[in-house]
């Protein structure tokens, strides 16, 4: 926590504790005129600050300005911090003249986020290698609780030719397949979610007589879905010939 002079952002009170399990010199910083503390900002976090020391000026007295940036600690590493800010003090004319500001160090929140973020490539990676199509979704419910549509939260690229998954992500199963609301696959896909069981049907998705035939398996992820579905159109075609032979 520290009070500060506006605009000159001279350290007027601070709480030394904080600053030292941060690895940072509450002394020197107290003593530093901005243009120091700005050094120990990271540059590509430098015009950001800028921007939000001069919206203070701006602030009314319930409004709280965010802002998260990397500052250099005493062993030289980069930390990230979360400063929020509001007026403390104003003149007769209502101009600031010093703010609060309580600064959190979010190194470590920062760090699973990146770490999230590897995951999900790894993740992203891992299914587009694969040669099936595969989909993640949420379920959507109504207030009585009912799986009423689902959400694409994820899929890989593999696709059918006139099918973008990119475009898909966030939309509702509803709107994408609109044909598809009252089909067997619907039906099956909120069985797996009610149910947590996993199951395993084929379908044929088109027009009759030149549809495309998929063997799907669905299994339970949170309150929704993961399906792979494996284009099997070819090996209806020669079961259908066998059976005709064979008649």
């Amino acid at each position: 926590v520290s009070v500060q002079e506006y605009p000159s952002r001279k350290v007027i009170y601070y709480n030394r504790e904080p600053y030292s399990m941060s690895g940072l010199s509450v002394d020197d910083l107290a003593l530093m005129p901005v243009e120091e503390r700005h050094k120990l900002v990271h540059p590509d976090d430098m015009p950001g600050m800028q921007k939000y020391a001069a919206s203070i000026a701006l602030l009314s007295d319930k409004d709280v300005a965010i802002y998260e940036y990397r500052v250099k600690s005493k062993l030289k590493d980069w930390i990230w911090l979360r400063v929020r800010s509001r007026v403390f003090e104003r003149d007769e004319k209502g101009t600031v003249i010093s703010f609060i500001n309580i600064v959190h160090n979010v190194t470590a929140e920062k760090e699973a986020e990146e770490q999230l973020k590897e995951n999900n490539e790894l993740l992203q990676s891992i299914m587009d290698s694969s040669l099936s199509i595969i989909r993640v979704m949420e379920a959507i419910r109504d207030e009585h609780n009912e799986i009423i549509d689902f959400r694409y939260i994820l899929a890989n690229k593999k696709a059918l030719s006139n099918y973008d998954a990119d475009e898909k992500k966030g939309k509702l199963f509803s709107e994408v397949h609109p044909d598809l609301m009252k089909s067997e696959m619907f039906g099956n896909f909120k069985r797996v979610v009610e149910t947590g069981n996993r199951t395993n049907f084929e379908t044929c998705y088109g027009l009759e007589g030149s549809c495309v035939w998929f063997h799907v398996i669905a299994v339970k992820l949170r309150d929704g879905i993961v399906f792979s579905m494996e284009d099997i159109t070819e090996r209806k075609r020669r079961e259908l010939n066998f059976a005709f032979l064979s008649e």
